[in-house]
């Protein structure tokens, strides 16, 4: 199952880890060089965007091999499943402290909770010994079906959201990740990690044998073409390579996979960058792809996403995308 969704941060970290990682997670210095550029002809390019290469480069099979639900952060639920009525994917995070009820204040159309994305950073001394087993467990039987779960998103090389020594470590990551997959066994949670950047540049950090396998992922430069558009074959060519190192670690040819971070901070990139993501996940085993809408972090912040809402042609090409993917 694909879903496509938003996010929603709690905690200490929620007011660093945006700027910090994309610098390292998406060549933020290539950015501001480039934005500049790509705002030029923004009207015309808006209006003409379905080139003929590039309409078939991204369109969408007839059958699709995924299912697509879409969705929202807590605090643009409502709001975002207004725009798009088959909203259904969440992303929580709780930065400082382990919860022992499993979030459940969004709600899906018919009134059953939306499924949760949820991260968490549970001090790994104190998981590995034992110490918080009593909330984690409480935690996990708490949580209903379709119910997602991962620790210490984004924790790769080059350590973009400022991780202490202690968790910001391969060996430390495996053993967490093992543990907390094997608390999720026989329960509704599944357990995956989340990194990014390229997946083949740091297997040693994600886990073998997971339930899913997790990349936040944002249009930026390194996808681009000299005129600013997007190049759908290394958008393509990213998520391929991130696949072939989530088949060796699962040892699965069709693992699951989920994009739980995407934005772009071009409007008029968003209906692209979207529908080529959903192509990718649809075709791959795809079971979410969470959308991430920040108001100070647009453009001319140089961050990697913007406000909800979008232009009315994006809320379209969403609605389009959950509605032929549902």
């Amino acid at each position: 199952m694909l879903a496509i969704g938003c996010c929603v941060r709690s905690g200490a970290w929620a007011g660093t880890d945006d700027q910090h990682r994309r610098e390292i997670c998406h060549d933020r210095s290539r950015f501001h060089t480039a934005g500049a550029r790509l705002m030029t002809g923004l009207t015309r390019r808006d209006a003409l965007s379905g080139s003929a290469a590039l309409i078939a480069a991204t369109a969408i099979p007839a059958v699709a091999h995924g299912q697509v639900r879409f969705g929202a952060n807590r605090g643009d639920w409502q709001r975002f499943t207004t725009a798009i009525p088959r909203a259904g994917i969440v992303r929580v995070w709780y930065d400082t402290t382990i919860p022992t009820e499993w979030p459940k204040r969004a709600l899906l159309a018919d009134g059953r909770p939306a499924p949760v994305v949820l991260s968490i950073r549970p001090w790994p001394r104190d998981l590995l010994a034992g110490r918080l087993d009593k909330q984690i467990e409480a935690l996990i039987r708490s949580a209903p079906r379709g119910s997602k779960m991962n620790a210490w998103h984004e924790n790769i090389p080059g350590n973009p959201l400022d991780y202490p020594p202690e968790v910001n470590n391969p060996t430390v990551m495996r053993r967490v990740h093992a543990y907390l997959h094997r608390k999720c066994a026989g329960t509704h949670v599944r357990y995956g990690s989340i990194i990014c950047g390229p997946a083949e540049q740091m297997p040693q950090w994600i886990g073998e044998g997971l339930d899913w396998y997790g990349v936040d992922w944002y249009d930026n430069p390194r996808y681009w073409n000299k005129d600013g558009t997007i190049d759908p074959a290394r958008v393509l060519h990213r998520g391929h390579n991130n696949l072939a190192t989530w088949q060796k670690l699962s040892g699965l040819r069709h693992p699951p996979i989920l994009i739980c971070e995407s934005n772009s901070p071009f409007d008029w990139h968003r209906k692209n960058w979207f529908t080529l993501q959903t192509r990718f996940m649809s075709e791959n085993n795809g079971h979410s792809i969470c959308t991430f809408w920040k108001a100070r972090h647009g453009r001319r912040q140089g961050g990697l996403s913007g406000p909800w809402p979008p232009s009315r042609p994006v809320i379209r090409r969403l609605r389009y995308l959950a509605a032929s993917h549902s």
